[in-house]
Protein backbone atom coordinates (compact mmCIF):
# COMPACT_ATOMS: atom_id res chain seq x y z
CA UNK A 1 0.00 0.00 0.00
CA UNK A 2 1.50 3.39 -0.99
CA UNK A 3 1.38 6.40 1.31
CA UNK A 4 -1.33 8.19 -0.71
CA UNK A 5 -3.62 5.18 -0.48
CA UNK A 6 -2.94 4.81 3.24
CA UNK A 7 -3.62 8.50 3.97
CA UNK A 8 -6.78 8.39 1.84
CA UNK A 9 -8.00 5.33 3.76
CA UNK A 10 -7.37 6.98 7.13
CA UNK A 11 -9.15 10.15 5.96
CA UNK A 12 -12.16 8.18 4.76
CA UNK A 13 -12.34 6.26 8.05
CA UNK A 14 -12.54 9.60 9.86
CA UNK A 15 -15.24 10.70 7.43
CA UNK A 16 -17.27 7.52 8.01
CA UNK A 17 -16.94 8.06 11.73
CA UNK A 18 -18.19 11.64 11.31
CA UNK A 19 -21.19 10.53 9.23
CA UNK A 20 -22.02 7.86 11.80
CA UNK A 21 -21.86 10.21 14.79
CA UNK A 22 -23.82 12.95 13.00
CA UNK A 23 -26.51 10.43 12.06
CA UNK A 24 -26.79 9.11 15.60
CA UNK A 25 -27.05 12.70 16.86
CA UNK A 26 -29.82 13.44 14.35
CA UNK A 27 -27.71 15.98 12.44
CA UNK A 28 -27.16 13.90 9.29
CA UNK A 29 -30.19 13.15 7.13
CA UNK A 30 -30.24 10.36 4.54
CA UNK A 31 -32.73 10.01 1.72
CA UNK A 32 -33.56 7.77 -1.24
CA UNK A 33 -33.48 4.82 1.14
CA UNK A 34 -33.74 1.36 -0.39
CA UNK A 35 -33.70 -2.04 1.26
CA UNK A 36 -33.12 -5.42 -0.40
CA UNK A 37 -34.08 -8.06 2.20
CA UNK A 38 -32.24 -11.26 3.03
CA UNK A 39 -31.77 -13.51 0.01
CA UNK A 40 -29.79 -16.55 -1.04
CA UNK A 41 -27.04 -15.96 -3.60
CA UNK A 42 -24.55 -18.10 -5.49
CA UNK A 43 -21.14 -17.03 -6.78
CA UNK A 44 -19.46 -18.86 -9.67
CA UNK A 45 -16.33 -16.72 -9.86
CA UNK A 46 -14.16 -19.25 -8.04
CA UNK A 47 -13.24 -22.86 -8.78
CA UNK A 48 -15.71 -24.07 -6.19
CA UNK A 49 -19.16 -22.56 -6.28
CA UNK A 50 -19.81 -20.48 -3.18
CA UNK A 51 -23.09 -19.44 -1.64
CA UNK A 52 -24.18 -16.76 0.80
CA UNK A 53 -27.22 -15.23 2.40
CA UNK A 54 -27.13 -11.45 2.36
CA UNK A 55 -29.09 -8.22 2.43
CA UNK A 56 -28.43 -4.73 1.08
CA UNK A 57 -29.07 -1.15 2.25
CA UNK A 58 -28.87 1.84 -0.10
CA UNK A 59 -29.02 5.50 0.94
CA UNK A 60 -27.86 8.98 -0.05
CA UNK A 61 -26.82 12.10 1.84
CA UNK A 62 -25.22 15.52 1.50
CA UNK A 63 -22.25 16.83 3.46
CA UNK A 64 -20.62 20.24 3.01
CA UNK A 65 -22.19 20.72 -0.40
CA UNK A 66 -21.26 17.31 -1.76
CA UNK A 67 -23.56 14.39 -2.54
CA UNK A 68 -22.75 10.85 -1.42
CA UNK A 69 -24.37 7.48 -2.00
CA UNK A 70 -23.85 4.43 0.17
CA UNK A 71 -24.43 0.73 -0.34
CA UNK A 72 -23.99 -1.57 2.64
CA UNK A 73 -24.29 -5.34 2.48
CA UNK A 74 -24.31 -7.89 5.31
CA UNK A 75 -23.68 -11.53 4.48
CA UNK A 76 -22.96 -15.00 5.81
CA UNK A 77 -20.68 -17.09 3.60
CA UNK A 78 -22.05 -20.62 3.54
CA UNK A 79 -18.82 -22.60 3.34
CA UNK A 80 -17.09 -20.89 6.27
CA UNK A 81 -20.27 -19.61 8.02
CA UNK A 82 -18.36 -16.34 8.57
CA UNK A 83 -20.24 -13.09 8.66
CA UNK A 84 -19.08 -10.11 6.64
CA UNK A 85 -20.06 -6.47 6.30
CA UNK A 86 -19.16 -4.68 3.08
CA UNK A 87 -19.81 -1.07 2.14
CA UNK A 88 -18.99 1.33 -0.66
CA UNK A 89 -19.34 5.09 -0.32
CA UNK A 90 -19.46 7.02 -3.59
CA UNK A 91 -18.89 10.74 -4.04
CA UNK A 92 -21.27 11.71 -6.80
CA UNK A 93 -19.53 14.79 -8.23
CA UNK A 94 -16.24 13.12 -9.16
CA UNK A 95 -17.07 9.40 -9.00
CA UNK A 96 -14.50 8.67 -6.27
CA UNK A 97 -15.39 5.79 -3.99
CA UNK A 98 -14.24 4.18 -0.78
CA UNK A 99 -14.70 0.50 0.04
CA UNK A 100 -14.73 -0.84 3.58
CA UNK A 101 -15.35 -4.37 4.84
CA UNK A 102 -14.40 -6.78 7.59
CA UNK A 103 -13.04 -9.12 4.94
CA UNK A 104 -10.63 -6.38 3.78
CA UNK A 105 -8.83 -6.68 7.12
CA UNK A 106 -6.48 -9.26 5.67
CA UNK A 107 -5.09 -12.13 7.70
CA UNK A 108 -6.88 -11.14 10.92
CA UNK A 109 -10.26 -11.74 9.30
CA UNK A 110 -9.11 -14.66 7.18
CA UNK A 111 -7.62 -16.65 10.06
CA UNK A 112 -10.52 -16.07 12.47
CA UNK A 113 -13.41 -18.49 12.90
CA UNK A 114 -17.03 -17.42 12.51
CA UNK A 115 -17.42 -17.53 16.29
CA UNK A 116 -14.41 -15.29 16.91
CA UNK A 117 -15.38 -12.44 14.59
CA UNK A 118 -17.83 -10.73 16.92
CA UNK A 119 -15.23 -10.40 19.68
CA UNK A 120 -12.41 -9.40 17.36
CA UNK A 121 -14.43 -6.64 15.73
CA UNK A 122 -16.45 -5.53 18.74
CA UNK A 123 -15.06 -1.97 18.47
CA UNK A 124 -14.73 -1.94 14.69
CA UNK A 125 -15.88 1.17 12.81
CA UNK A 126 -17.30 -1.12 10.12
CA UNK A 127 -19.50 -2.95 12.64
CA UNK A 128 -20.56 0.24 14.43
CA UNK A 129 -21.35 1.92 11.12
CA UNK A 130 -23.51 -1.05 10.07
CA UNK A 131 -25.34 -0.89 13.41
CA UNK A 132 -26.04 2.78 12.71
CA UNK A 133 -27.38 2.07 9.22
CA UNK A 134 -29.74 -0.65 10.44
CA UNK A 135 -30.91 1.53 13.33
CA UNK A 136 -31.56 4.39 10.89
CA UNK A 137 -33.62 2.16 8.59
CA UNK A 138 -35.58 0.98 11.60
CA UNK A 139 -37.06 4.46 11.75
CA UNK A 140 -38.59 4.04 8.30
CA UNK A 141 -40.90 1.00 8.45
CA UNK A 142 -42.48 1.98 5.14
CA UNK A 143 -39.09 1.62 3.40
CA UNK A 144 -38.56 -1.82 4.93
CA UNK A 145 -42.10 -2.89 3.98
CA UNK A 146 -41.52 -1.70 0.41
CA UNK A 147 -38.29 -3.70 0.28
CA UNK A 148 -40.10 -6.92 1.13
CA UNK A 149 -42.97 -6.12 -1.24
CA UNK A 150 -40.72 -5.27 -4.20
CA UNK A 151 -38.39 -8.26 -3.67
CA UNK A 152 -40.78 -11.12 -3.18
CA UNK A 153 -38.30 -13.97 -3.58
CA UNK A 154 -35.64 -15.40 -1.33
CA UNK A 155 -34.11 -18.13 -3.48
CA UNK A 156 -34.41 -18.49 -7.23
CA UNK A 157 -34.82 -21.99 -8.63
CA UNK A 158 -32.18 -21.14 -11.22
CA UNK A 159 -28.87 -19.29 -11.06
CA UNK A 160 -27.38 -18.10 -14.36
CA UNK A 161 -29.49 -20.65 -16.22
CA UNK A 162 -28.53 -23.61 -14.01
CA UNK A 163 -30.79 -25.21 -11.44
CA UNK A 164 -29.65 -24.50 -7.90
CA UNK A 165 -28.38 -27.67 -6.21
CA UNK A 166 -30.51 -28.89 -3.33
CA UNK A 167 -27.48 -29.03 -1.01
CA UNK A 168 -27.53 -25.25 -0.75
CA UNK A 169 -31.23 -25.01 0.07
CA UNK A 170 -30.89 -27.71 2.75
CA UNK A 171 -28.30 -25.77 4.72
CA UNK A 172 -29.70 -24.68 8.11
CA UNK A 173 -28.56 -21.07 7.70
CA UNK A 174 -30.22 -20.87 4.28
CA UNK A 175 -33.46 -22.13 5.81
CA UNK A 176 -33.13 -19.71 8.72
CA UNK A 177 -32.52 -16.84 6.33
CA UNK A 178 -35.67 -17.75 4.45
CA UNK A 179 -37.67 -17.86 7.68
CA UNK A 180 -36.45 -14.40 8.66
CA UNK A 181 -37.21 -13.19 5.14
CA UNK A 182 -40.75 -14.54 5.20
CA UNK A 183 -41.38 -13.10 8.66
CA UNK A 184 -39.83 -9.76 7.68
CA UNK A 185 -37.36 -9.82 10.58
CA UNK A 186 -34.74 -7.37 9.36
CA UNK A 187 -33.20 -6.79 12.79
CA UNK A 188 -32.81 -10.49 13.51
CA UNK A 189 -31.03 -11.03 10.20
CA UNK A 190 -28.69 -8.16 11.10
CA UNK A 191 -27.95 -9.78 14.47
CA UNK A 192 -27.06 -13.23 13.11
CA UNK A 193 -24.35 -11.86 10.82
CA UNK A 194 -21.77 -11.80 13.64
CA UNK A 195 -23.65 -13.01 16.72
CA UNK A 196 -23.21 -16.75 16.24
CA UNK A 197 -24.75 -17.52 19.65
CA UNK A 198 -27.96 -15.79 18.63
CA UNK A 199 -27.75 -17.49 15.25
CA UNK A 200 -27.47 -20.87 17.00
CA UNK A 201 -30.44 -20.03 19.23
CA UNK A 202 -32.65 -19.24 16.22
CA UNK A 203 -31.44 -22.36 14.43
CA UNK A 204 -32.37 -24.50 17.44
CA UNK A 205 -35.80 -22.89 17.54
CA UNK A 206 -36.22 -23.70 13.86
CA UNK A 207 -35.35 -27.35 14.50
Amino acid sequence: MDIDTEVYGETMELFLDTLMKRTLDGKQVWDNLGYLPARFMLDDRWEEQEGEVSNLFCMETSFKGREYSLKLSESIELLSMKGNIYGILNREDDGKSYEFALSLDGERYKSASAEELRGIYADSLVVNFADMVVEYFGGFPEVIAAGYKDNAYYCNEFFEGKKVEKKWKKMPVVKLGEKLFQEKRMMDFHKIILDTEYRKKLLEEEL
